[in-house]
């Protein structure tokens, strides 16, 4: 059998081979793309979804703080009750006292819109959306209505506050006692609606977290039959060609 190859079959057998390397290439890009396409797709949603997250710690800890700052600005009423018979003490405890509200104020003020914003984030939105079906909530309207109906208690608690001071001095005297039958269970119920409010916001973030596990598994599992798939059809293309090239009326003569 004569093994030896014309001109023409040369030919053709290169022109087929050239054919196998560029297919060879071109599925090597093409698995490649896929990869790379995996990579940055699961990459673009945790980076999104980590900075949506760090959104709701943010709101978590304003809410968290303005519970700190509330509480000290009780403490610090405390203070003026059992030390203000000192006209000096009064004034620093009392200096201290508005210093904590106004920080409470600045906190509990800024949070209803910073909830707004949080739900007008695309991907929590789609988080909570995806997750309702097994029970996976996030910033719900709820949380919000809180944090105004505590700004407004808080307000109120306030003007106790003020009134129970003017009270303890009136007539130029220094009174406590009756400052302190003023205010006494005013800020109960308050204390237990700051207590709430990072709890909500804890357990959303929770839930949010876990739902964007959940997601990310998912989207790695589809992804990775993508790849998977990209992988198979590049290996079957290029042994197609070479069965061809095998096949070739030059080679088997």
């Amino acid at each position: 059998m004569n093994k030896l190859l014309n001109d023409s079959d040369t030919a053709a057998l290169r022109r087929a081979l050239i054919n196998l390397a560029s297919i060879m290439l071109l599925m090597i890009l093409s698995v490649g793309i896929a990869g790379l396409f995996s990579v940055w797709s699961i990459n673009r949603f945790q980076t999104r979804t980590q900075l949506a997250l760090n959104e709701v710690v943010a709101a978590m800890l304003d809410a968290d703080h303005a519970q700190v700052h509330f509480k000290t600005q009780v403490q610090e009423w405390k203070n003026i009750l059992l030390r203000g018979h000192d006209l000096d003490d009064r004034a620093k405890y009392k200096a201290a006292f508005e210093a904590e509200k106004q920080e409470t104020r600045i906190l509990l003020d800024g949070l209803p819109a910073k909830l707004d914003h949080l739900a007008h984030i695309e991907v929590l939105a789609m988080l909570e959306k995806d997750g309702e079906s097994s029970g996976v909530k996030g910033i719900s309207i709820q949380v919000k209505d809180e944090v105004v109906r505590t700004l407004a208690a808080f307000l109120t608690v306030n003007e106790v506050y003020n009134g129970a001071w003017d009270a303890a001095q009136k007539d130029g005297g220094w009174n406590p006692m009756q400052a302190d039958r003023k205010v006494r269970g005013a800020d109960r119920e308050l204390m237990e609606q700051f207590d709430a409010i990072p709890l909500q916001l804890a357990r959303a973030h929770a839930d949010l977290v876990l739902r964007a596990n959940r997601e990310a598994e998912s989207r790695f599992a589809m992804l990775s039959r993508l790849v998977w798939a990209a992988i198979v059809l590049a290996l079957a293309i290029v042994s197609l060609t070479l069965w061809r090239i095998l096949k070739y009326p030059a080679l088997v003569k």
